[in-house]
């Protein structure tokens, strides 16, 4: 088993050294080598599938981690330890098939895990308590809302009387699940006050967590109670920014316009109030794109205008040239090239003085696109070819750079009108992996629009718990790619 465990820490060595294969080949042989001396059933073998399966999952792989993991759960324990471990890996088995949407299969691992907890270390323990919490996770994403609520009150009793500070676990799960139950008729999140300040702090930091992958309905129900209660609590204050930000980031995928612009313009007007002149400008931008997709021109122009002049006031060169290619480039789709123009002029002008070459190439890219688009050939190829030289190669934005080059050399268009391109490269890239195998056809994306216009190809017909997988895989993959865009932009 140490030996096992060398190979897992050597694996992950090779991970970050940018070497998944020799990773995988690492843990691929270690587990051959288990079976060949323990023999196949053994729990040494069921340990070295193990850590096969989590480098997998490392790697994004879900499907062969779950399963390689399923492999490791099938093998019969014979001893008190064991038991042990295969009800772990039946645990991470469970959550693995909850992640790839498989929610029948998941309910049956992890019922069968609950039962085995039950004889191991008996009902009304810590340790069947994790069990239930894992069950009760994927009966509230099945609809089974009575249920999932006994089972959580069940372990959070459990958990609360032992002092454990998994019990916020607990808590975080019941807030949505109580939400989707009850709507805002009963408290989510009422015993909140009586953690400690550490257990607070977790509690609302699970919560966050949750609010990336939960659905969106009772998250924006969570939020807005945990919100209120932040705001009445001096010590969890600090946190208040994350959770109104996350309540916009959910407002979006729910397309509650209302929610998402109240919001962000809460974090603008709290960055200001705080003096953080930066994140105050980067909210001022997501309140014209909140604006923009959630079809208010008026108000989508209004914002980059004021978000244009905040930037000349603060005398911060890449903050104008981030704020002027924005406005820049949504004038442009708006159909109101000369504004356009001048506003990407002036922001090309500011990024070549903040001296920042990712920076520098996104501008110059914006710029060249712009001219394309506008026939003008001749003054878009230099252009482009300084921004392929100035973005850094991991860039989705050198995708576009080339495309658009080599449109320029055949004399072609450039795709741009078409739904198609890097960028629905990319986000198929991310979310293919999270589904089942043949389900994907392509994804299509009008970058006129960016990700207000997704067109989903299908190879068969989804089933319900399919469908639901993909709408949270495509939820998960927009907001990585706009988290990529972001730090770029932040670059």
């Amino acid at each position: 088993m140490r030996a096992a465990m060398n190979r897992l820490d050597q694996a992950f060595d090779l991970l970050r050294s940018n070497k998944p294969r020799e990773a995988e080949a690492l843990l691929t042989d270690a587990a051959r080598e288990a079976a060949d001396r323990f023999g196949a059933d053994s729990a040494e073998h069921a340990a070295a599938l193990f850590d096969l399966a989590h480098v997998m999952l490392a790697l994004g792989d879900l499907g062969r981690a779950a399963e390689v993991m399923k492999q490791a759960a099938g093998i019969p324990a014979h001893t008190s330890q064991a038991r042990k471990a295969r009800l772990n890996y039946q645990g991470n088995l469970g959550e693995l098939l909850q992640r790839l949407g498989r929610l029948d299969e998941a309910r049956s691992v992890l019922e069968e895990s609950l039962r085995g907890r039950a004889e191991v270390w008996g009902e009304q323990t810590e340790g069947y308590a994790v069990g239930q919490l894992s069950l009760a996770d994927v009966l509230f994403w099945q609809g089974e809302l009575e249920r999932a609520e006994e089972l959580i009150e069940e372990a959070a009793g459990v958990q609360w009387h032992a002092r454990s500070g998994r019990v916020v676990i607990a808590l975080a799960l019941r807030a949505v699940v109580r939400a989707a139950r009850y709507g805002d008729e009963r408290p989510l999140l009422e015993h909140l006050d009586a953690l400690s300040p550490e257990l607070q702090t977790q509690l609302v930091a699970l919560c966050l967590d949750r609010a990336e992958r939960d659905p969106p309905p009772p998250t924006l129900l969570a939020l807005q109670e945990l919100r209120e209660r932040l705001e009445d609590e001096e010590t969890l204050r600090p946190m208040l920014p994350q959770v109104v930000a996350a309540k916009a980031e959910v407002a979006r995928r729910a397309r509650d316009h209302q929610a998402r612009l109240e919001a962000i313009g809460w974090l603008a007007g709290h960055f200001e109030q705080a003096g953080e002149v930066q994140e105050a400008l980067r909210a001022r931008l997501g309140l014209a794109l909140a604006c923009d997709e959630a079809g208010d021109a008026s108000g989508t122009e209004q914002a980059y205008r004021d978000a244009v002049g905040r930037a000349e006031a603060l005398g911060d060169a890449a903050a104008r040239a981030l704020v002027l290619r924005n406005a820049g480039l949504y004038f442009a789709r708006r159909g109101r090239p000369a504004e356009a123009e001048r506003l990407l002029v002036e922001a090309l002008e500011n990024a070549e003085q903040a001296g920042d070459k990712a920076q520098l190439g996104v501008t110059l890219l914006a710029r060249g696109i712009f001219l394309q688009h506008q026939k003008r050939g001749d003054e878009a190829r230099p252009v482009l070819e300084r921004a392929l030289e100035s973005l850094p190669a991991g860039y989705p934005d050198t995708a576009f750079a080339r495309g658009h080059l080599e449109a320029l050399e055949r004399g072609g268009p450039c795709g741009c009108g078409e739904q198609s391109g890097p960028l629905a490269k990319a986000l198929e890239d991310l979310v293919r992996p999270k589904l089942p195998e043949g389900l994907l056809a392509s994804i299509r994306i009008d970058p006129s629009a960016g990700f207000g216009s997704i067109e989903v190809g299908l190879a068969r017909e989804p089933s319900a718990e399919e469908r639901e997988l993909l709408g949270k895989a495509l939820d998960q993959a927009v907001g990585e790619l706009r988290a990529r865009l972001r730090r770029q932009e932040k670059a």
